[in-house]
């Protein structure tokens, strides 16, 4: 089986891979315009409120934080929604009674695939800005950091995955499960972090 699962991730690499300059215009671009948003967010709040750091983040600090969200987001969330759903109501997902794996199995590699190629964009992005900015003020880096880092992300897929999953099966029933994933996915955004760090919300809600 492990063999046919590598199989199924290294196609889907290579799938992934066949277009790569649109694969990097995308991803730079996506970068720059979340880059662009939150410098000039963070700017001003940081002038208005004349402060250098605002609850242990300096702003390269927060910089750094809204430079890593998108990247994470896609190592997390991979980049399709509706994949299930979508061949639930086209009746494709019988293709997958032939397959010598389990479906869950095939979806799981083909989404770690996305996942993979996520963790090596975030890698480069984060060398970029180490690089290019420095390592800002109350940030440390370590081996133990990066690992410890790549394995938690790996495990928010797999939980974010087992979620999006099940309500996805709920289109053997429903007739459109979209704006279900799309309350996943806000409330994801919110309540890991995504829109805002969570040090910021009020001390009540944390």
């Amino acid at each position: 089986m492990f063999a046919y699962l590598s199989q199924i991730y290294s196609l889907e690499l290579r799938r992934l891979l066949t277009y790569r300059a649109e694969f990097w215009i995308y991803f730079f671009g996506n970068l720059a315009g979340h880059m662009l948003v939150a410098y000039f967010l963070w700017d001003a709040i940081f002038k208005f409120n004349g402060v250098s750091e605002m609850r242990g983040f300096t702003f390269r600090g927060i910089m750094l934080y809204y430079l890593l969200v998108p990247v994470v987001d896609g190592v997390i969330r991979g980049m399709e929604m509706t994949s299930f759903s979508r061949e639930i109501y086209d009746g494709t997902l019988n293709r997958y009674l032939l397959y010598p794996v389990s479906f869950f199995a095939y979806k799981i590699a083909s989404r770690l695939a996305e996942s993979t190629l996520a963790l090596l964009q975030l890698g480069l992005a984060f060398v970029l800005y180490l690089i290019l900015v420095g390592v800002p003020d109350g940030v440390s880096v370590s081996l133990f950091h990066v690992l410890s880092g790549v394995g938690l992300c790996l495990l928010a897929f797999l939980v974010y995955f087992c979620m999006a999953s099940t309500l996805e099966l709920l289109a053997f029933w429903a007739d459109n499960v979209w704006s279900l994933l799309v309350l996943l996915r806000f409330l994801a955004q919110l309540l890991g972090g995504g829109l805002i760090p969570l040090v910021y919300f009020p001390d009540w809600s944390i």
